[in-house]
């Protein structure tokens, strides 16, 4: 959701906008929030009418490292 626009992340009372496509440094809670902003994706397949569900990340991320 949201394209090209900033994901906004709040955690306990503190909002963060997260630029997309650009490497940041977060706070690991920021992370977390991340790691559990989670959707169902839900397909049918068009020859029997089943109904498959996907879970997927809300917002894709890579955490590339940790700072010294």
């Amino acid at each position: 959701p949201g394209g090209g626009e900033p994901a906004f992340v709040g955690v306990q009372g503190v909002g963060y906008l997260i630029p997309r496509g650009i490497e940041v440094s977060v706070p690991e809670s920021v992370v977390e929030v991340l790691k559990n902003a989670k959707q169902d994706i839900i397909t049918q397949d068009p020859d029997t009418g089943e109904l498959h569900t996907e879970m997927v990340y809300t917002y894709p991320f890579m955490v590339l490292g940790e700072a010294a």
